[in-house]
């Protein structure tokens, strides 16, 4: 019974991915009459999170926010279904990179490089279009899933453009054996919860002691990479502009909590530039009070 309903979500969803784009965005816009507004989906969560960011707005620009923000999920959805049936030119158009030569100096030069970005804009759609626009070979990790049939639907999905997909787990692995004639640029969605508190670092942000994960900085000291901050901001609907900034060029030289720091500075800054496109609706401080400053 499991394998047909996984089945049938997966004809569903190559079948969606063949309609044009007005058609998707009237799904959208069904959804978040349904969901939202009606159905009232993970509003307290939003909620705690938009007053935990902004404490200093007022209730009605964080009911814009809140508002703009669902408006942009429901959006991320039936985009990231359109990933398995748009073109390459498609997805370049859509998802522009602004400045691809800022990629190009570390491959003059011979290095690899991490890629760090938050869950902003459309960074499934970014993966693919960064992949099609640079001289590395991108490759980005994933966390497998227990469905074997969704783990692969995602995957081909995900791989369409060429970007090669590294198991989490074994993404230092894959990094030290990598081949010496293909440069890579390594993509880790870095701000996302830490599974390990205690290999957390600790940083302010949004006015709250929040732990961050910090394999990629460890992974970067290790091999000497520079580490990259890619903004992907939504410049209308259904069109996204990819803009790159070297976060630190020697990581060698900084502590992994001095790295993960720059980061959580530069995304909060991002979303403060465009609040309502950061993923609100997942619970990103709650374990706050875990903090060894919460504790002293």
């Amino acid at each position: 019974m499991r394998k047909i309903a996984e089945l049938t979500v997966k004809i569903l969803v190559h079948t969606l991915a063949r309609c044009p784009f007005w058609l998707l965005y009237l799904l959208s816009d069904f959804l978040y009459v349904v969901l939202y507004r009606l159905g009232a989906y993970r509003t307290k969560t939003v909620r705690n999170n938009l007053n935990r960011a902004f404490p200093q707005k007022t209730a009605i620009e964080k009911n814009r926010i809140e508002k703009a923000f669902y408006k942009h999920l429901f959006d991320l959805l039936v985009e990231g279904i359109k990933v398995a049936n748009i073109s390459e030119k498609q997805l370049c158009t859509r998802c522009t990179v602004s400045n691809p030569e800022i990629f190009d100096q570390y491959y003059e030069k011979g290095q690899n490089i991490i890629v760090v970005i938050g869950h902003c804009g459309n960074w499934e759609w970014a993966s693919g279009s960064v992949n099609l626009q640079i001289k590395h070979q991108l490759q980005t990790l994933y966390q497998p899933i227990k469905s074997e049939l969704a783990n692969n639907l995602i995957l081909d999905i995900r791989s369409r453009f060429g970007t090669v997909l590294i198991e989490r787990k074994k993404a230092l692995r894959e990094l030290l054996k990598a081949s010496p004639t293909e440069l890579v640029a390594t993509n880790f969605l870095a701000d996302q919860s830490p599974y390990e508190l205690q290999k957390a670092e600790w940083v302010d942000f949004f006015h709250t002691s929040t732990p961050f994960f910090n394999g990629y900085a460890a992974i970067a000291r290790k091999i000497k990479a520079p580490i990259l901050f890619s903004k992907i901001v939504k410049t209308k609907r259904g069109h996204y502009e990819i803009i790159t900034e070297t976060l630190v060029e020697q990581p060698a030289d900084c502590s992994n909590a001095e790295i993960v720091a720059r980061f959580a500075n530069a995304l909060e800054n991002q979303i403060e530039q465009q609040p309502f496109n950061w993923l609100w609706s997942h619970k990103r401080w709650k374990r706050a009070h875990l903090s060894p400053q919460a504790n002293q």
